[in-house]
């Protein structure tokens, strides 16, 4: 186009600019407005974009937190899946270990049990042969033993039926002059009580105060064994030894009441229900009362019945010779041995059985499947099937004591050898005649154990206790750590405070019991400074015994801190240990 040509144009454009600004004035200013308003809408939702923008970012954080969390515990659930898994292997191999265990055991019984039944058959194999071939020529030498066999064979027809029970093999039976006593029971202590055994206990019972250091425990046995022992039964080789026997009518119940040993043992295995109480010589004792508590009851009966017999057994058992052998023992043998082995086992036995409600055979069987578990259900037949001891853990003696020390015994006392200990404690040791320790334990009525006076009120809330001897390399010096449950805080106190008197009374060198004696006490031994002393804590008695010096608050700390618990089937003391589980423990007496 040339230029001439484009200048209407041009001129139309600049004419027409005006007209069309004018024309439309109100419609741009509208459109002003609106572009600014669109402005603000944009910067809001710019702003908005941002803020959401912000939270997008704020939740992808989150996510991958969470997915962190998530990672880390899958991680762990991994590791623990892996860990239950190791430990389910180690779980399986050793339910497999211990089932081999339990099946070479369960083969070692059996093998043991097949030994057992052959050892049987071939010792019923020879006491046959020492029946029908050995005894008839030996009869035809001392007629004692043909008239033994008769009394034995007809003794132990009525054995089963007063009993209810019937022998299930043959038993041994065997005469011995007195002289022999001796020689039996050195042979047999000597096998089952080592030499350092017996020095183990003459060592605690010294210690106690129950016998002297230099005391010979064999002599002892044997002067009460050849004084007051009639017959015996030995359980390991199922045979009964009359001593100088007569053979009249006086040794028909003493035969009586072994062959109910003789019996029993067949059916119950005396030998196991002692062993179930090893290191528990309390229990041990209960289970004594037991057995010789039995064969007394079926002697009384038998006696009753047979009033000649016993005549002539006691006839027999009064001569001269005998009563001078039984006053030398009650001077020579310590009172609480006699207590515990002549008395207690045979008068408090029987009176035990006979207070339980026993009308049958079968009931007393039932008591020998479930004997009693202490001294205190034979002395007490209310308190069996009922009260039964706390059990009591042995304090870490060594610990406390240091170096050089080692356990010597660990064992429980229990009602019966706690009153012989107080009136073994009570009297002069010098005193010429054991005469007032018998008194003072001996109810006259029963010819059994009876305890009066302050030692009755002081043993009679006994409820569990368990010792600890400890002896230095020195080879002299012994330590014990003795401690005690009673059914109530009072009994406690009522323990602890009569037997401290008595403990200060030995330490101090002094013929009566102390007076005014508070407690917690302690009592220092003059010649090398060792501690004694008594403390009491709510139910518990904590007694040391010697403790050198340096050790004692150790050995009272260690004594306190003994693990005591309730036997589960004594509902009253399960109960009261619930009760007071939840309560803070007061420290021992002297604990800051």
């Amino acid at each position: 186009m040339s230029v001439r040509a484009r200048l209407p144009l041009l001129v139309l454009a600049l004419v027409g600019v005006p007209l069309i600004a004018g024309c439309n004035q109100a419609e741009l200013e509208s459109l002003r407005q609106s572009k600014a308003a669109l402005g603000v809408d944009l910067a809001a939702a710019q702003s908005e974009a941002a803020v959401r923008g912000q939270a997008l970012e704020a939740l992808e954080a989150t996510a991958a937190a969470d997915r962190d969390a998530l990672d880390a515990r899958l991680s762990a659930a991994e590791a623990r899946f892996d860990a239950l898994d190791a430990d389910l292997k180690l779980a399986h191999a050793a339910t497999a270990a211990a089932r081999t265990e339990a099946q070479d055991a369960a083969d070692a019984l059996e093998a043991m049990e097949k030994e057992k039944d052959e050892v049987a058959s071939h010792r019923d194999e020879l006491v046959q042969w020492v029946e029908e071939e050995l005894l008839p020529l030996a009869e035809k030498q001392d007629p004692r033993l043909r008239s033994l066999r008769e009394i034995t064979d007809d003794i132990a027809r009525q054995v089963e039926e007063y009993r209810g029970l019937t022998f299930k093999r043959p038993f041994m039976r065997r005469l011995i002059h007195r002289d022999q006593v001796k020689d039996f029971l050195r042979r047999d202590m000597e096998r089952e009580m080592p030499e350092e055994e017996m020095d183990k206990m003459v060592r605690v019972m010294s210690e106690f105060g129950l016998l002297r250091r230099d005391a010979d425990i064999m002599e002892m046995f044997e002067g009460f064994m050849e004084a007051g022992a009639a017959a015996f039964y030995k359980p390991n080789t199922g045979t009964f030894y009359l001593i100088e026997g007569k053979n009249d009518r006086g040794d028909r119940p003493i035969v009586f009441h072994e062959l109910i040993h003789a019996l029993e043992d067949q059916h119950f295995d005396l030998t196991t229900m002692q062993k179930t109480f090893e290191q528990d010589s309390d229990g041990g004792m209960g289970v004594k009362g037991l057995v010789e508590g039995s064969a007394e009851r079926m002697t009384n009966r038998y006696t009753e019945a047979n009033p000649d017999d016993l005549k002539a057994m006691m006839a027999a058992q009064m001569n001269p010779e005998m009563m001078q052998r039984q006053m030398q023992m009650m001077q020579e043998v310590p009172p609480f041995l006699i207590a515990a082995m002549g008395l207690y086992p045979y008068k408090n036995g029987a009176i035990y059985l006979n207070s339980i409600g026993l009308e049958t055979s079968e009931a007393l069987d039932v008591v020998f499947h479930d004997p009693p578990v202490s001294t205190e259900q034979v002395l007490h037949p209310e308190k069996y099937g009922v009260d039964y001891p706390h059990r009591v853990a042995a304090p870490d003696l060594e610990a406390a004591l240091g170096d050089g020390w080692e356990v010597l015994d660990d064992d429980s006392m229990g009602e019966l050898f706690c009153g012989l200990l107080l009136s073994t404690n009570r009297f002069d040791p010098n005193l010429k005649s054991n005469l007032p320790v018998f008194m003072s334990v001996m109810d006259m009525r029963t010819q059994g154990i009876g305890f009066k006076g302050q030692i009755k009120k002081a043993v009679e809330g006994w409820d569990g206790d368990r010792y600890t001897a400890a002896v230095h390399d020195d080879g002299e010096s012994v330590c014990i750590a003795w401690t005690s449950v009673w059914d109530s805080a009072d009994d406690a106190a009522e323990f602890a405070s009569y037997y401290a008197s008595l403990l200060g009374m030995r330490v101090a060198g002094e013929k009566r019991p102390l007076k005014d004696v508070t407690l917690p006490a302690r009592f220092t031994r003059a010649a090398d400074g060792a501690v004694s002393g008594v403390e009491v804590q709510g139910r518990q008695v904590v007694v040391v015994l010697s403790a050198p010096a340096v050790s004692a608050d150790a050995v009272f700390a260690a004594a306190h801190a003994a693990e005591v618990s309730p036997d589960e089937r004594d509902a009253a003391d399960v109960a009261a240990a619930a009760a007071t589980s939840n309560a803070p423990r007061v420290g021992a007496p002297g604990d800051e």
